[in-house]
């Protein structure tokens, strides 16, 4: 115990020095101001487009949770990964392993796994496999991507490229067939790959050129043709919303003259918004659906266009929509995303509405089976552990070793 009463006596008065007097009440004014003249009629500057009535609703969580599912059978992609991991060699590894949940349970189709391994070093000690290695008597397979070559940014690189060529390759071969609802857990598309574009420097240069990242996008491409193809809603569910675009948007917006937007990030401007129509901590709040403009990090629309990639529609086929579930038992906030051509479907729109609203109020967060899928792909410390001595010994190195990491007992020290 480092900390005495007394220091904490010292930041709290130092914190509370920043409270001024009318905040809350000027902050919900603001919110009620930014919605009327920023969101349902929003300026051009704001990724957002209103598809029904714009409208905040609230209802009982327990009539939620005993509404009946919109589905019968429900599939949800997830993937775990070991984390990027540099090595005395220079190599940067990362693993990720992607798991498929369904409702009801199939064992089989459970057992199915994609692992991807990313390795970021000398092009002549690290190519891609051409082929998919399978194990487990055929339940699963395997596959090693080079990542790009970067002069920086190693990390980020092998820890995109891993996790979302394992999730989306798992959810174009077994997510489709088996569902009549797909979730994934996080964005629809690839959202750690398309955010390179939107990055200066190498990565987004790379997007250019380099076939891996490319096969990633593409792949999300031809998952909703699949979808589109056997009428398979394909869903997201944004857990940690951390985007600004649409604060972004409303601080840029010169019409609007309300000074700057004081939330920081779009998550917590919605969740003030939904706050303010009830107050009771026993009712599930949401907005209605908007379309989100085909900008960096939104979709792939944009991406298609400006890197040129194969796609059987036109990019603006492939936009997304949004709504915005606020859960007050826990101060949550859930972007939920699904391809616009679904959500402009009025009775699409309905069923994934109310399926998504019922599993979050039954669950007190991401419905069920995309639940189950965390656990399944899940890799746990201690398994982190074990892999990364079992990749040491495979690359005859050692992890070069942080500070932090044996500090605070993520690595074990020698």
């Amino acid at each position: 115990m480092t900390l005495d009463a007394v220091h904490f006596e010292a930041m709290t008065d130092l914190i509370n020095r920043v409270n001024r007097p009318g905040r809350a009440r000027d902050r919900r004014a603001l919110a009620e101001r930014l919605w009327e003249e920023g969101l349902i009629d929003p300026p051009h500057k704001v990724p957002l487009e209103p598809i029904d009535t714009p409208k905040r609703h609230a209802m009982s969580i327990e009539s939620l949770a005993v509404r009946d599912g919109e589905f019968e059978r429900i599939t949800a992609i997830d993937a775990g990964s070991l984390n990027p991991t540099t090595f005395q060699n220079g190599l940067v590894v990362d693993v990720a392993h992607a798991a498929v949940a369904s409702t009801p349970s199939d064992i089989d189709l459970h057992r199915q796994r994609t692992i991807v391994a990313a390795v970021h070093g000398p092009p002549a000690e690290v190519r891609s496999t051409d082929e998919w290695i399978e194990f487990d008597h055929g339940y699963g397979r395997a596959r090693l991507l080079a990542a790009p070559s970067l002069k920086h940014e190693e990390e980020t690189a092998v820890h995109g490229l891993s996790l979302a060529a394992a999730e989306v390759s798992h959810a174009l071969s077994f997510g489709v067939e088996h569902g009549d609802l797909l979730l994934m857990d996080g964005s629809v598309y690839p959202a750690s790959i398309l955010h390179w574009a939107d990055r200066e420097g190498t990565l987004a240069q790379r997007l250019h050129v380099d076939p891996e990242p490319r096969a990633v996008l593409e792949d999300a491409i031809a998952l909703i043709d699949r979808c589109r193809e056997r009428s398979t809603p394909i869903v997201g569910v944004v857990k940690n919303w951390t985007a600004r675009g649409i604060v972004r948007g409303l601080n840029e917006a010169d019409d609007l003259e309300v000074g700057t937007v004081p939330w920081p990030t779009d998550a917590s401007l919605f969740q003030q918004l939904l706050a303010n129509i009830a107050d009771e901590r026993t009712e599930l709040r949401w907005t209605s659906w908007f379309a989100m403009t085909a900008t960096v990090g939104t979709g792939l629309g944009y991406v298609i266009e400006e890197y040129d990639l194969a796609a059987s529609e036109a990019a603006s086929a492939y936009d997304l929509a949004m709504m915005v579930v606020y859960d007050p038992r826990e101060n949550l906030v859930f972007r939920i995303e699904a391809p616009r051509f679904l959500i402009e479907e009025d009775s699409t729109r309905e069923q994934i509405t109310w399926h998504i609203l019922s599993g979050i109020a039954r669950e007190g967060g991401p419905p069920p089976t995309l639940r189950k899928a965390d656990e399944l792909a899940r890799i746990g410390r201690g398994e982190r552990r074990i892999l990364k001595r079992e990749l040491a010994s495979a690359l005859t190195s050692t992890e070069v070793p942080r500070y932090d990491d044996i500090r605070w007992g993520s690595v074990e020290a020698d």
